[in-house]
């Protein structure tokens, strides 16, 4: 039986924890004060979605889509999603592949080496998701692009649908992913701008194919930002959650003044 990968604050990963005040139907349930969640299905893709802020839900809201890893499952977004400016509305699919106690996108993993099958399962949840985002944006008020984060397989369908569908995605914020040969295509106009957090020690999906991969889409076109963490494995550390926290912050106060949502992040 695989292994899930770590359990990870930012990027939605492991259980989603008893306490936690869970929906039940189309009816949001409080987890706090100025924090509310309920699930959905559309695609036939199940979803959590929570909206930060003191709003009504039903109001326009900038909208993140995050996308789990291998193993795992959608839970409420914590650490650098706390203290954010704003309202915003965060959406975390559930993959369609039952691993142990979690999920997946794609039953192959990078590890395995079996590239030819991985890029064929990336094909079909590539549509997948590009058609959840088409019914998302129809079934809930959306202010501006769609930001689309994701975690392991999550980033690497993160890159995928960012890079094959651009009129969806108005940022690409992959973590620790990589993107099969394959299914690398050259940038069309208006392609979305893509910030990529990578360990320098991922013993899972190595930084040197996070390297070539982020050179390539570069060359093909695709405005790549690969930002390196020296030591880090397949992993969100305290360090990288931080400055994810800074990114999110600068993106939503982009939003708000009207600006390109990649501008002026800080970088380490």
């Amino acid at each position: 039986m695989a292994e899930p990968e770590p359990e990870l604050p930012v990027a939605t990963e492991g259980s989603s924890g008893s306490d936690a005040p869970r929906p039940s139907g189309p009816e949001y349930a409080v987890v706090e004060p100025g924090v509310v969640v309920r699930d959905g299905q559309l695609e036939e893709i199940t979803f959590l979605e929570y909206v930060f802020g003191d709003v009504d839900p039903s109001e326009p809201l900038p909208l993140l889509v995050v996308l789990h890893g291998f193993g795992d499952q959608p839970q409420e977004p914590s650490g650098p999603y706390r203290g954010l400016p704003g309202a915003f509305r965060v959406v975390l699919p559930r993959g369609p592949v039952a691993v142990g106690g979690g999920f997946a996108w794609m039953s192959v993993r990078v590890g395995e080496h079996r590239l030819g099958e991985l890029s064929e399962q990336l094909d079909v949840q590539t549509e997948r998701i590009a058609r959840f985002l088409v019914a998302l944006r129809e079934a809930r008020a959306v202010r501006g692009p769609t930001i689309l984060v994701g975690f392991s397989q999550g980033a690497i369908l993160t890159l995928s649908v960012a890079t094959r569908h651009p009129d969806l995605v108005g940022l690409a914020l992959p973590l620790a992913g990589w993107l099969p040969p394959l299914l690398r295509v050259d940038a069309a106009e208006g392609a979305p701008r893509v910030l990529w957090m990578h360990g320098t020690a991922d013993e899972r999906i190595p930084f040197e194919l996070a390297r070539e991969g982020s050179d390539d889409l570069r060359a093909r076109g695709f405005d790549v930002t690969l930002m390196p963490y020296e030591g880090a494995g397949h992993v969100m550390n305290d360090v990288m959650n931080a400055d994810f926290h800074l990114w999110l912050a600068q993106v939503l106060q982009n939003l708000d003044e009207g600006r390109p949502l990649g501008d002026g992040l800080p970088f380490p």
